[in-house]
């Protein structure tokens, strides 16, 4: 982290006293911290709640590995060609994502908000395993 203030006393050039000037450049640059997480938090919020989406889309369309198997194959290609600089989109995942909405989604227990809250701890991708190895 680094430490930006100026260390003499003498009134800046500007008119502004040296601990006028520092004070108003750690109140920005709290500010600007302050909002990265907020930036941060939104944005994990907003991933979880697509994820979920995915989730139950793939549960609605009853993709399963028998005769959506390929279907799940076809989505996977044309997701990763869209997105290639994002993880998550084997037919694997999709159908790991397919079976963490209806276990949430059956058990009533959770919800896109509440896997929201403990995302930050745990990435959705990380849950679908530890469900699949529970199951």
């Amino acid at each position: 982290m680094k430490h930006t203030e100026i260390q003499h006393t003498k009134t800046m050039e500007t008119g502004i006293s040296t601990n006028q000037y520092n004070e108003m450049l750690r109140g920005i640059i709290a500010e600007v911290k302050m909002t990265r997480v907020v930036i941060a938090n939104r944005l994990s919020t907003s991933v979880t709640q697509l994820y979920w989406n995915i989730e139950k889309r793939l549960s609605v369309e009853k993709l399963e590995k028998g005769y959506g198997g390929r279907v799940v194959e076809q989505l996977s290609a044309d997701l990763k060609s869209e997105f290639p600089e994002t993880e998550g989109f084997s037919p694997r995942s999709l159908l790991d994502m397919k079976r963490l909405y209806e276990f949430y989604s059956e058990s009533k227990q959770i919800s896109p908000h509440v896997v929201a809250e403990f995302e930050n701890d745990i990435p959705p991708q990380a849950v679908a395993v530890l469900l699949i190895k529970v199951n």
